[in-house]
Formats: structure tokens, sequence, C-alpha cells
């Protein structure tokens, strides 16, 4: 009786690998040998992609050819490609993320103004996560009377973000600099030029600083 032979299409992610059939190398790359055949799709025919880069030698899976399309991917590539997607979709992110938290960090500095000049820890509160290290140390820093004792208040002055990076999906990173200046109830002024890096998370619709070094 006689049996309809089929043909199958090759693809991988690197179509310059050696194809081999049977554990054998067709000394052709995949983009040379994209379609073998004719053969029974009962997976009598394994197949397999090699390629060598420098001294290392590189294979994918052995694949048994039972249906017309099959792939050689080589785990490695499909890792670099994972992590390139991955690293544009964070630069992305926080592009998206910019303008929402520069306005978070202008507002926590606000915030953190008014409360040192009335020497309390109340609208800095909202922008900081609970039992964080920067939650502890403001509260802290609020509760001693002597860190407020000779400046007695400060001016919101200048701050600026640059240096954005979305770590992951919910956690970015940001460099800040203050700069401003305090008066103390002994008439003296001081001026301040501080940076600073922040972490901060997604809650809501806004964020949360948990981390500044």
């Amino acid at each position: 009786m006689e049996i309809e032979a089929d043909y199958a299409t090759i693809s991988s992610n690197d179509e310059d690998a050696i194809l081999y059939i049977n554990d054998k190398s067709t000394k052709k790359s995949i983009y040379e040998m994209n379609k073998i055949g004719p053969l029974k799709l009962d997976g009598s025919v394994k197949v397999q992609a090699k390629i060598k880069e420098g001294a290392i030698e590189y294979k994918t899976d052995i694949v048994k050819v039972d249906r017309e399309e099959i792939t050689l991917d080589f785990k490695h590539i499909t890792a670099e490609n994972a992590a390139i997607e991955k690293k544009q979709s964070l630069i992305q992110l926080a592009d998206e993320n910019y303008d929402a938290i520069e306005t978070f960090y202008h507002d926590y500095r606000a915030a953190y103004v008014e409360d040192y000049n009335n020497h309390e820890f109340n609208y800095t509160r909202q922008y900081v996560a609970e039992n964080s290290k920067p939650a502890k140390e403001l509260l802290s820093f609020f509760e001693n009377p002597k860190n407020v004792k000779y400046e007695s208040s400060i001016t919101t002055g200048n701050n600026t973000m640059s240096d954005l990076v979305a770590v992951n999906d919910t956690t970015f990173r940001f460099t800040s600099r203050a700069i401003y200046s305090s008066s103390d109830n002994l008439g003296a002024t001081h001026d301040y030029d501080v940076t600073k890096v922040y972490t901060v998370v997604t809650s809501g619709d806004s964020y949360l600083i948990t981390a500044t070094q």
C-alpha cells in the first residue's frame, strides 16, 4: 500500500545553526534547509540544531518530527531576547510614570517642610511605607526635640529628580537633589545641597517611599 509522505518546516531563533537529522549533521544551516522530507510525521525522525560561538557549542533540544512545523530554539538566545524585552519594557514603564513620580516627590518634599516647620510627623506619613526604615527614621527625627532645637524652620527650596529607573513592574528608583535653607532661632541661616536616592513602590494610584540612601 502506498503511504503518502509529508514535509516538515524547520525554524529557529538562529537560522545560521547547523541542522542535525537523527544525530547526523546535514552540514547545512536551517536557513539553507528549512524544509525536510518527504518523510512520515510519526516521530521516527528526530532533529536538532547546533552552533559554535568561539569554543562553546550550543545545542537545542532534540525534537521528534511528528508535525509539519518544528521549532528548534536555543535556550540562551531565548533568555537573552527575554532580558532585552524586559529591559525595554522597564524603560517604557519608567517613562510612563515619570511625571507622576516627579509630582509625588515634590509633594513629599512640601509635606516634609510643613512637618519640619511645625515640629511634627503628620503630613509626611502618607508618603512613606508603614514600618519602613524611612518611616522609622522620620518618626525618630520628629520625636526628638534636639533635632529642631536650633533649626526652627526651613524653606521648600529647589527640588529636582533625575535618573528614574523601573526596578520591576511596581518598584522605581530615582536620584533627588534638594537645595534649601534653614533659619535657626539664633538668627543664623544655613544652606543645604542634599543628594539622595529614593526607592518607591506603587500604592493604589500613587506611590510610597520604601528606602533612601
